[in-house]
């Protein structure tokens, strides 16, 4: 055998071997299973959204569903810059840093006048930022109050509903709260909260505030004397007008 045709059958050779191992690599990727973060959201998806079928849910509710298992999986995949931050710092700055950013939202609002300043922190420490798509339910009416809310950023639509119909309940936007006073008077929520856009809130737990509060009764009744008046004054103006 010619050198020339050594080197051809030498060449023709690896580029087979070249194409069987790429082929079987590919069928390889397409048969296994993907155990991974991608594999697993979804598998869960498929298993989720078949369940839905299956019972004939409502599109709207299938909807909602798909949002939560999207927004999870983004969560889970890039977690958020702040927790990252939060993790690896000791937990006097994270303290301090929480402070910095969220306790205007204490100070700012109604609910807390006359609530001490350590008080205020403590219940700043304890607020979890958390991220909604838009259309998603953060509060159904009628269901029992575990936490409320601050919005951070965007807006959150409160509507009730009465015999079939649905009456606007009104809007939260930066720097308010809502699903406070079901949970302070610890009564079924009186609206659904829905978000108009991707929203940044901040959830405060009911039995962390309940806790805290236990210790300061002072903090207690003055938050709840803060709620009882504004209720009112939302009564007068709506027996008025």
């Amino acid at each position: 055998m010619k050198i020339g045709e050594k080197i051809f059958s030498i060449g023709f050779l690896f580029i087979n071997i070249g194409v069987v191992a790429y082929v079987v690599g590919n069928i390889s990727h397409v048969l296994a299973p993907d155990v991974g973060p991608t594999g697993r959201y979804q598998a869960r998806r498929l298993r989720v959204l078949s369940f839905c079928r299956q019972h004939n849910l409502p599109m709207h509710l299938q909807n909602e569903v798909s949002t939560h298992l999207e927004l999870e999986y983004a969560s889970n995949l890039e977690p958020s810059e702040e927790h990252g931050i939060f993790k690896s710092l000791p937990m006097p700055i994270c303290k301090m840093i929480l402070n910095y950013l969220y306790n205007n939202y204490m100070t700012d609002s109604y609910l807390f006048e006359g609530v001490s300043n350590a008080i205020r922190l403590q219940l700043v420490h304890e607020m979890e930022p958390v991220f909604y798509l838009a259309n998603s339910t953060v509060i159904l009416q009628d269901e029992f109050p575990v936490c409320f809310y601050f919005v951070v950023r965007g807006s959150v639509e409160l509507k009730s509903f009465k015999n079939g119909v649905e009456r606007d309940a009104g809007t939260a936007i930066a720097g308010n709260v809502f699903g406070q006073s079901c949970v302070l008077c610890n009564k079924p929520q009186l609206f659904t909260a829905k978000t108009r856009e991707v929203c940044q809130l901040l959830k405060l737990d009911r039995d962390t505030l309940n806790d805290i509060l236990k210790e300061n009764p002072i903090a207690a009744s003055n938050i709840m004397d803060n709620e009882i008046l504004v209720c009112l004054q939302r009564s007068a103006l709506t027996f008025f007008f």
